[in-house]
């Protein structure tokens, strides 16, 4: 730890008032500490500008110099944008922005005093739970959607909002934490562009195209991306590259990759919000956030009608007691009547799991037997039609895949042609056919263009050697 953050204040150390506890978090412009208040006893969080390319620590541990002549201006520069940019967040008294009470120039550097909240960022939370369920993604994102409405109201821009930057309090609300202001100054010195790939859309790696609140929107749908996947987007340069070249665009893919369980609703605003072009986007935060709760009131209505099937909470029930959970049935009962997916149940016991690798294996196994319980009630797997069952009595037995392996991989093969909707054609199709015939059947009926009927024809060939076409 002190080898890893050698530049940074010592525990124990004091600027002005405050007295250094521990560090929070370490990035090239800035520091981030706990610190205690002795005027007014309490914990503050400190953010020191500290640009590490730039700066070197004095040897009173304290004072911060430029590294060489050269960097002198820069190094200026960027502080007093640092200051700038805290005196404009000090004016914010939203919720959902971390909120500045103070800043000190001291030093020859610059602090930001901000109130102290217990808590954990979203990348954290998204570590141990991979992925988030559609209500809890829009739980996070409108109330940063109105923080950034206040923020823009203002002329200004975030331009790096991403899950290690969304942090979710004790109480569970979000805040907006590191507007980067040092990142803004580099940036507008004209050099090397410093984004973060992934979250970042195109303008922001080349500064040639306007900048605006499209630009934090795009990297609002890269997080809702990550948290509905449970990985990072393809950065934005790869995307354009891509498109160009194949127009195969490496969200699409790597949704279909990930097999999501999420509503089609949030993954056409992710993919509103993530257009490569900036016309295609939302241009407010204000439009972003009334198609979030147009979503929003979706999943309430949906949720009003859910109806949970008996074996599906029987099996779910098993796995709790096996993991030897106190009060199994009474626990699932409750998440029944709190939840309103698969997915957002999965998340409320995992809550009751004493370790990260038995919450893991409890968001899986529920998932998964949901998936089989479906096809169990609509037998699409365990009988083949009558006209195929004599043919493949004596069918290569690496065939007889797990029920839910063969919705997964139809889902996949139909994503990849027709893109991330295929889930919700599954899913709707496999409650209603009788036979695994008529089941296929059916996907093959949306599907218009011959060419991809003969694609989605031989893929499932390639993994269902029971079904004849």
């Amino acid at each position: 730890m002190s080898k890893l953050y050698h530049h940074a204040l010592k525990a124990g150390m004091k600027i002005a008032n405050f007295n250094i506890t521990r560090i929070l978090g370490v990035g090239g412009f800035g520091i981030t500490y706990q610190a205690y208040d002795e005027d007014l006893e309490r914990d503050v969080a400190i953010k020191e500008y500290f640009p590490s390319s730039l700066a070197l620590r004095n040897a009173d541990g304290l004072t911060i110099s430029p590294r060489d002549d050269g960097d002198v201006e820069t190094y200026e520069y960027g502080l007093n944008r640092f200051l700038d940019e805290a005196k404009t967040l000090a004016k914010f008294n939203q919720p959902n922005i971390v909120r500045v009470t103070q800043f000190l120039k001291l030093n020859n550097t610059a602090y930001l005093i901000m109130d102290y909240e217990e808590g954990e960022s979203l990348l954290l939370q998204l570590k141990k739970q991979v992925t988030l369920d559609d209500r809890r993604i829009m739980e996070i994102i409108m109330p940063i959607l109105e923080g950034l409405q206040a923020v823009h109201a203002k002329q200004f821009l975030h331009r790096d909002i991403k899950p290690a930057n969304i942090f979710i309090n004790s109480e569970g609300r979000p805040v907006l934490l590191d507007f980067g202001s040092a990142r803004l100054a580099v940036q507008d010195r004209e050099m090397t562009a410093i984004v973060t790939p992934g979250y970042a859309p195109q303008e922001q790696y080349f500064g040639k195209e306007k900048q605006g609140p499209w630009t934090d929107l795009y990297a609002i749908g890269a997080t809702i991306f990550h948290c509905i996947t449970g990985m990072k987007p393809s950065p934005a340069l790869d995307r354009m590259n891509a498109i160009k070249s194949s127009n195969n665009d490496p969200i699409e893919l790597l949704l279909a990759q990930a097999n999501v369980n999420c509503h089609q609703s949030i993954i056409d605003l992710m993919l509103k919000l993530m257009s490569p072009e900036i016309n295609d986007r939302p241009q407010t935060a204000a439009v972003a956030l009334e198609l979030c709760r147009r979503i929003w009131d979706e999943l309430n209505a949906e949720g009003l009608d859910i109806d949970w099937d008996e074996d599906f909470l029987n099996a779910v029930e098993q796995v709790l007691v096996e993991k030897r959970v106190d009060n199994a049935h009474e626990i699932l009962q409750q998440a029944q009547q709190n939840a309103h997916s698969v997915r957002e149940m999965a998340n409320q016991l995992a809550e009751n799991m004493s370790t990260d690798e038995d919450k893991t294996e409890l968001l899986e196994k529920t998932v998964l037997l949901e998936k089989t319980v479906l096809l169990e009630k609509t037998q699409l797997l365990s009988q083949p039609a009558a006209a195929e069952e004599e043919e493949h009595s004596h069918a290569d037995e690496t065939s007889d895949l797990p029920l839910y392996e063969i919705l997964r991989r139809t889902e996949t093969l139909l994503a990849t042609i027709i893109g991330p909707q295929a889930k919700n054609y599954v899913k709707a199709v496999a409650r209603k056919a009788e036979t695994r015939e008529d089941f296929y059947s059916q996907l093959l009926a949306q599907l218009d263009d011959e060419e991809y009927r003969q694609e989605f024809i031989a893929g499932v060939k390639a993994f269902d050697k029971k079904v004849v076409f």
